[in-house]
């Protein structure tokens, strides 16, 4: 995995993330969606694209740390974005959109720019 595109957002493996890749100061950072596990069933339920993620929540917790691991090994500062599934469904209606995987990494993103623009104030 490469972080060679700053500001590229997509999925990453079978994992619904953000490679929100950004540099700052000769360093470079990744948001990655955080999902609660209390709310793991029924977001698999609510979402247009279960079939991308894994059946269980500490399945998917494990390959989402794997993740961390091997962008930490590149030298990536990850930020962890705590995703709401109710400020996900929200966010997507007043959006007029559907919470599938490009949507789900773009209320990250979101998210992630407002955790910078809190911590710049």
């Amino acid at each position: 995995m490469r972080c060679s595109e700053p500001g590229r957002v997509a999925e990453l493996g079978s994992l619904a993330t953000l490679d929100n890749f950004m540099h700052d100061k000769n360093r470079v950072v990744a948001g990655i969606a955080w999902y609660r596990p209390e709310q793991w069933t029924l977001m698999l339920s609510l979402i247009p694209d279960p079939e991308v993620f894994p059946r269980t929540y500490e399945e998917w917790l494990a390959r989402a740390s794997d993740t961390l691991r091997e962008l930490s090994k590149q030298g990536v500062v990850v930020q962890k974005v705590d995703i709401d599934l109710k400020a996900l469904l929200a966010w997507a209606a007043e959006q007029g959109r559907f919470p599938d995987g490009a949507a789900r990494a773009e209320y990250a993103q979101h998210l992630t720019g407002r955790a910078d623009d809190e911590t710049s104030s």
